[in-house]
């Protein structure tokens, strides 16, 4: 395993020197849930990505003598 950095881990380990204490740990994983969420597919993002699909099938149907499976 590779470096660590220090308070990074919620359990003591030999490997770093402290631990990271609850309430910054807390903050810490709201923060990651938060990050999470803003990029995970979402109905917008769900509804632009169509949008892009559905643009290049129509570009390559209209330009190519060929067509898309759904």
């Amino acid at each position: 395993m590779g470096m660590l950095p220090n308070g990074l881990l919620p359990n003591p380990s030999p490997r770093v020197s402290r631990q990271l204490d609850v309430e910054r740990w807390a903050i810490a994983e709201v923060r990651t849930a938060e990050l999470i969420a803003c990029i995970q597919p979402n109905a917008h993002s769900e509804g632009r990505r169509r949008a892009v699909y559905s643009y290049v099938q129509r570009l390559i149907m209209n330009c190519l003598p060929c067509r898309i499976k759904d």
